[in-house]
Parts: structure tokens; sequence; C-alpha cells
């Protein structure tokens, strides 16, 4: 069986124990990310972040890493704390990831961040962001159930495969962050945010389905 079908099943199994993976403060969280990486094309990072109302003044003169906390303590101000800890992680992984992680400790003006979010845009600052949530949100699953965890040990013995998981939260991402194309101008509302998350758990049902598939097929050849 392969090792990306395992993580498949993996993050289906430890995710489906959570009553929702996107409840509605996360669709929040996204909303505002949308609406401020958006706003910083338009007006530069200092004034997006002057009307969005984060931080003190002269933030911007800060090194991004304190940036980047300050945004993600203000957008996951009503995130529970069960989850704020994953959702701000996730954020400023997204930030470090555009910005380049050497220049962390630099000024925002001499980071790769607006570079690149020009180069790739919104869209694709939001699905990373959402990528990384998921990952996380499965490791974090992981790690509180591990020490008493049976039912998967004998396929997760190499750390459950986190490269693969990895790859399987971004494919699952992508794949629904294009099933929402067409509501993409519609970003700056709930329809969009709600569409793409509502998109993830399914197509995390759907990879999950064909790994149990292709796991199935492997026990019919193998009693052949």
């Amino acid at each position: 069986m392969k090792s990306y079908d395992v993580a498949a099943q993996t993050a289906f199994h430890y995710l489906k124990k959570r009553p929702s993976l996107f409840p509605p403060e996360i669709t929040k969280v996204l909303l505002k990310t949308c609406r401020l990486s958006s706003s910083i094309l338009e007006l530069g990072f200092e004034r997006a972040l002057t009307q969005s109302g984060i931080g003190p003044a002269g933030l911007i003169k800060r090194p991004f890493i304190e940036v980047c906390d300050t945004i993600a303590e203000h957008v996951t101000d009503n995130v529970a704390e069960e989850l704020r800890e994953c959702v701000k992680k996730s954020l400023c992984e997204a930030y470090i990831y555009f910005a380049g992680p050497k220049y962390v400790f630099e000024l925002t003006s001499k980071t790769r961040f607006i570079r690149t979010l020009k180069r790739r845009g919104s869209k694709n600052f939001a699905a990373l962001f959402l990528s990384l949530y998921l990952f996380n949100l499965i490791c974090v699953e992981i790690n509180s159930a591990l020490p008493l965890e049976t039912e998967f040990s004998a396929i997760t013995s190499d750390r459950l495969h986190v490269f693969h998981l990895d790859a399987v939260s971004r494919d699952i991402v992508s794949a629904a962050v294009r099933d929402s194309e067409d509501k993409w101008e519609e970003k700056l509302g709930g329809e969009w945010a709600a569409l793409v998350c509502g998109n993830i758990e399914a197509h995390l049902r759907e990879v999950n389905r064909v790994g149990e598939t292709a796991s199935a097929t492997l026990r019919n050849d193998s009693e052949v």
C-alpha cells in the first residue's frame, strides 16, 4: 500500500474524531486573512495594518517575526483556546513562508513577503494557510492520541509518514480551492470561506475512500 494512501487514511482517522474541522471562528480567521492580504496588495503593508487596527504605531519597523505574531494574535482573538495555538502557528508559518524563513528577523521591507504575495496572490496565501492548518491539526490530534493509540499502530510505525501527511494536506486544500473558484471574487464575504472549508472536508473523505479501496484491493490480491 502506498505511503500517500496510508497518510490519507491516517489523516481521516484522527480528524474524524473532531465534531468540526472548521468551526465558525476558523472561517472568520480565513476571511480576515483574505481581507488583510488583499488590503496589503492594495495599500501596502503599513497602511493595511493601520486600517485593520492591528498593532501599535510603528509595528512595521519591528522584525518581521514580531509583525507575524501581532497579526496572528489579532485575527485569532475569538478562536477557542483549544484551537488558537494551532491557528496562530499555521498563520505565522504562512507569513514566514511567503517572506522567506531567513528574513524573519529583518524588517518587513527587507523580506520577500510583498514580492511573493504579488506574484502568487491572496488566493494562494489563503490556500497555504489552510493547508498548514490542516496539517498542524492532524499533528495535534496524533500527538494527543499517540501514547494510547493502538488501532493504527501497524501502519504508523514511521511516525505517521509526516512527509506524506503534508502532501495530503496540500492536495486536499488545492482541490477544495479549485472547486470553489467561481466564488473567489466574493472572498470578502462569508460564502467563499464556508464553501472552501466544506470542500476540504469533502475531499478529505474522498482521499480516505480512495485509500481504503487501495487497501482492500491489496488484501484481496494477497489472498489469491
